[in-house]
């Protein structure tokens, strides 16, 4: 059985960026409206800041390592468990309310399955430009041809042996 390769990066790439926005935007409401608001001069002030700011962070790298898979989609399974990585990291921050998290993860695992650019699918070549083996020659032309046919391609001649 083998793994369906997409050929190009976008659906991890759109991913990535929607998961890193999410991330970002509750990083954002953690670190503006959470911070001043609930723990106003509070020692837990400082640990709900760091929780938005581990969400700002990661969602900008998740969103830069996503448009690094459209600059160079050579190595698209690196930066894939890169992705995958730092959405996990993004956990300690409250990982985007958690869909930003489930994005991010899906972006990377998404990722392993592109198809590195510069690298083509080898298949087999039905047609063959080389002359078929002769087996079979021309009474009257004297040519070699491939057998089954039961005339001379290049006079009409009847092939010997042929009905």
């Amino acid at each position: 059985m083998s793994a369906v390769r997409l050929q190009s990066p976008i659906v991890p790439f759109f991913v990535a960026v929607f998961g890193g926005v999410v991330m970002m935007s509750a990083g954002i409401v953690t670190f503006v409206v959470l911070t001043p608001f609930l723990y106003p001069g509070s020692p837990d002030w400082v640990g709900v800041a760091g929780a938005g700011t581990v969400d700002i962070v990661a969602g900008l790298v998740v969103v830069a390592l996503g448009a690094l898979l459209l600059v160079d989609p050579s190595r698209p399974s690196t930066i894939g468990i890169a992705i995958f990585v730092v959405s996990l990291v993004s956990y300690l921050g409250g990982g985007g309310f958690f869909v930003g998290l489930i994005l991010g993860a899906a972006a990377g695992i998404s990722a392993l399955f592109v198809m590195p650019s510069g690298t083509e699918q080898h298949v087999a070549n039905v047609t063959s430009t080389a002359p078929p083996a002769a087996d079979r020659q021309c009474p009257r032309c004297g040519r070699a041809y491939a057998g089954g046919s039961t005339q001379c391609p290049f006079c009409g001649a009847p092939s010997v042996g042929a009905a």
